[in-house]
Parts: C-alpha cells; sequence; structure tokens
C-alpha cells in the first residue's frame, strides 16, 4: 500500500475506505499507476483541461461544452497523482482522456465515433435515455465489435423519470458494463439526486452511480485485453 498525498484523498473513500469496502486502489498502485499510453473517452459534458489535476491529459473531439460534471467524471477516473496543485487522485493516474460532448441521440453517436476513433480503449457513459435510437446502438455495437470495452451507469428504481429509470442503452447488448453503487458502509445506493438535462433525450443518471461508473472505467483502463474480451462477453 502507498500514501498518497493529496488534499482531497481522505474523502474519496471509494478508493480508500476505512470504514467499509473500497476498490484497493492503494493496493493496486503499489504495482501500477497507470500509463500514458492509455487512452480513457468520456462522453459527458465538457472537462476543465486546465484543471491542475487535468492539465495535459484531455484531447477535446468535436466541440464540448465545459461543465462541473464531465471534470469530475474525468477526474474520478485519470486525475493525476502526486502532482503540484492538485487536490485528488483518479483511478488512473496517468491514463490520458478523449472527451466527447453528451448531446441528442446523433450528437453523442457521433462523440462516442470519435472518442473510439482517437484510440479510446474503454468508454465512460454516465447518461442514459428513455427514447431508443438505432443510430446510437449501433455506434455502441461498432465500438464493442472493434475491441472497446463500454462501461455505463446502471438506472434507477425509485423515481418516476422515464430518462432515468429506461435501461437503455444498458441493454444494448451483454457486453455493456453496467455499474451500481453502494453507500461508505457497503449498503446499495438508491438515493436519487436530480438530474440536469442536457438534451431533450439523454440525461445524467443523478446519483452515485455515475461517480462509480468513471472509477470502474478508470481502474478497467489497465485490464490486459483478455480480461476487456472476457468482460465484454459476460451476459448481462
Amino acid at each position: 500500500m502507498i500514501p498518497v498525498n493529496e488534499p482531497g484523498f481522505g474523502s474519496q473513500w471509494g478508493l480508500r475506505n476505512l470504514s467499509g469496502p473500497d476498490i484497493e486502489a492503494t493496493h493496486a498502485w503499489s504495482i501500477t499507476r497507470g500509463s500514458s499510453s492509455i487512452k480513457i473517452g468520456i462522453v459527458d459534458t465538457g472537462i476543465g483541461s486546465n484543471n491542475p489535476d487535468l492539465s495535459g491529459k484531455v484531447t477535446v473531439v468535436g466541440t464540448t461544452v465545459i461543465d462541473n460534471h464531465g471534470t469530475h467524471v474525468a477526474g474520478i477516473a485519470a486525475a493525476r497523482g502526486e502532482n503540484s496543485g492538485g487536490r485528488v487522485v483518479g483511478v488512473d493516474w496517468n491514463a490520458q482522456i478523449v472527451s466527447g460532448q453528451l448531446s441528442d441521440a446523433v450528437g453523442t453517436t457521433n462523440a462516442i465515433n470519435a472518442v473510439v476513433a482517437a484510440g479510446a480503449r474503454v468508454v465512460n457513459n454516465s447518461w442514459g435515455t428513455a427514447t431508443r435510437s438505432t443510430t446510437l446502438t449501433n455506434s455502441l455495437t461498432s465500438a464493442y465489435q472493434g475491441g472497446v470495452l463500454l462501461v455505463h451507469a446502471n438506472p434507477y428504481d425509485n423515481t418516476t423519470d422515464p430518462d432515468l429509470i429506461s435501461n437503455y442503452p444498458n441493454d444494448v447488448g451483454p457486453w455493456i458494463l453496467n455499474v451500481g453503487a453502494m453507500t461508505q458502509a457497503g449498503n446499495a445506493y438508491i438515493i436519487l439526486i436530480p438530474a440536469a438535462a442536457f438534451s431533450p433525450t439523454l440525461v445524467h443518471r443523478g446519483t452515485m452511480s455515475i461517480l462509480h461508473t468513471p472509477a470502474a472505467t478508470g481502474a478497467l483502463s489497465r485490464a490486459p485485453p483478455w480480461l476487456r474480451l472476457s468482460l465484454r462477453v459476460r451476459p448481462a
């Protein structure tokens, strides 16, 4: 286990939890802290690349609108560790980030295609929609067939918002990795925080699974090809 000198690390209990389960990040970092050769795709709002934890790590494809949500997601997955001026640490300290803008079905399809074309091997999707799109489905399927691991936030079951309870696009195929969430004590987390809509149809999953999803994305960015393949074909 290695110490982490970041002022906000004490609150990142998903990485090191003194009162419940965590992902054993500090033990993993004694083996590897990631690689700059790895690219993580994040389809979300735009990312604040001037943030000291993310500076020099973000490539933007297309046009993005910078927002705290996209920056937060990127930091969970890949904030640089042990850097001057930084506050937190990501799961993969050294991975590069490819940012695509969450939009309507067509715009989001274009973003997915662009981050994959830019070399992302894992793509984080902390959003969902009640409106099915053949174009979007085809884009996700094509990414999977090209060897990309798709990581999605689970929908919720304690709200009537159709976008938040919809299983789409999580149910496009058994090769999509769905990520849930838990509290610091290890209990399933189902409390809903109202989500902000960023298009008429596509919205963020508005509670803790959107924060756990990039943690999974960061961890899987360093997975060897055989492991990523086994995760991609595992039945839902």
